[in-house]
Order: C-alpha cells, then structure tokens, then sequence
C-alpha cells in the first residue's frame, strides 16, 4: 500500500490553463500502468482532451462546473464522471474554474485482450442517477461509474463506494487487478499485513495486486470514495469467507428514486 495526498503533490504549470498535480510518479505510473492526475483549470479556460489510439481516458470532477464538449455539449459537476475511448475528441471548458481527477490507461490493449476488436463507448455519468448497490452486513453502498457492459471494456471498473460511520470491509485481496482509491469525503484508516494508515480528504491509495487490505471509515465519519481496479476483471478473496461482502441491487438511485436506466427504460416502451 502505498498513499499519495493531493495536497502534498508538487503542482506544474498547464500551459497557461492552470495547474496539473500528478498524483503518481512516472516511475509508479509505469510500474502500475495507469496515470492519475488532478487538473485545475482557471476560470474562462478549456482544455483539449483526446486519448491516444492506445489509450483510455476517465475523470471525475471534484470541485467546480465545466461543460464537455464533444458531438454534443454536456454541462458538468461534480456528480459527473466520463469515460473517453480511444482517439475521442472532446474539449472541457470552464466560466468559474473546475478541479478534476484525471485517470488514463496509455496501454489498454495489456489490460484488455479484446480491446483491439471491441471498440469501448464514450459515457457520461451522473452518479446520484445511477442504481445502488447494498451490502446487506452493514449498510454500505457502491454505484457503478465504468463497467464493462456500459463502456465495453474490461481494461478498468470503477465505482463510488460510501461507507457510513464505523463500517469497514473485511480484510480481503482482489487477485489479478491492482486498485486505486481515491478519498472524497469523510476520514478512515487503510490496513494492510504490515501497515495502518489514516486517511483523509485528497488522499490516493495504490493497492498492488494480491494485497490483502480493510478500509474503515471512522466512527464519526462517513467515508465516501471513489475505487478503480485495472483491469476490471479479477478475483475477491476473503482473509475468513465468513465476513464475504453480500452486495445487493437496490433498484434505486443514491436518493431513492428510478434510476436513469430505469427512465430510458419506461420512455422507449412508451410508457411515461
């Protein structure tokens, strides 16, 4: 385990735009294969975002609004994510100043075996939208924001997971995929075999594959943070598989409503 904060990053000029903090050293991004950086851009700026032909590109904004713009223009907070495929051409402009967290894989094709065949989609997600997931042990929630049945690849998954105050996952390791958390509310601590490390607002936290890890929020606190696997295909195993996370679909959205799915759904047959 490995934890990089945000604010303890060096920050580099974007050219002209705003500043970059890169949030993983060249050196970890190439042992890990992806990039993470966080990108702020000042008011009345934009930036050109366009994915290598190998490349994968997702971000998330943190603070701020922006519009996307791309075959269409989508206006964007911090309720959205959005996925770019390959070779997409898409610009984020900002009025007021946006902060965004910036993942790209350079090399899906390692992490996909049918990347070269399967063309994954661009997608735009609005996670308070989008359905939950409930573990029935304890109350904690998960909304998926890139999966391979939406974006058609197996290259990343990504999802918000919420925990509430003094919950935590049993002690368990994810074979075949490394993680990425990122915290975006909330406090907790990260365990591993050999180590305890209290987190905070900001914090990345890099789990190698195979590592056995527990998260936990405080017992004060809600934790809400956002986890991506690469490659999103692996295995959970259970330090006891008596403490194994049941995870359930709700049916509803973060706020107790029909998901979007859910309206698309009842508007293409018509009925509403």
């Amino acid at each position: 385990m490995i934890v990089f904060n945000i604010a303890a990053v060096a920050c580099y000029p974007a050219a002209g735009i705003g500043v970059v903090r890169r949030l993983l050293t060249d050196e970890n991004a190439a042992a890990t294969g992806v990039r993470f950086d966080c990108l702020t851009l000042a008011p009345q700026t934009s930036f050109r975002l366009q994915p290598a032909a190998s490349s994968l590109v997702w971000l998330k904004v943190l603070q701020g609004a922006a519009k996307l713009k791309t075959h269409y223009t989508e206006g964007l907070s911090d309720r959205h994510s959005v996925f770019l495929p390959p070779a997409f051409e898409a610009t984020l402009s900002t009025g007021s100043g946006v902060s965004v967290l910036r993942a790209e894989v350079p090399d899906a094709g390692r992490l996909d075996p049918q990347f070269a065949t399967t063309q994954p989609v661009f997608s735009v997600s609005d996670y308070t939208l989008e359905p939950v997931l409930r573990c029935k042990n304890d109350g904690r929630q998960r909304i998926a924001l890139v999966a391979p049945l939406t974006c058609r690849t197996t290259a990343i998954k990504v999802q918000m997971v919420i925990y509430p105050p003094g919950t935590q996952s049993a002690m368990h390791r994810h074979d075949g995929a490394e993680s990425f958390v990122y915290l975006l509310a909330g406090r907790g601590s990260a365990e591993t075999r050999d180590r305890i490390a209290s987190l905070r607002n900001g914090d990345l936290i890099w789990f190698r594959e195979g590592e056995w890890r527990c998260l936990k929020a405080a017992p004060d606190s809600e934790m809400r943070f956002l986890i991506l696997y690469a490659p999103g295909v692996f295995r959970t195993a259970f330090e006891d598989p008596g403490t194994a996370s049941v995870w359930s679909p709700t049916g509803l959205n973060i706020n107790g409503f029909e998901t979007a799915r859910d309206a698309r759904a009842r508007r293409a047959f018509g009925n509403g």
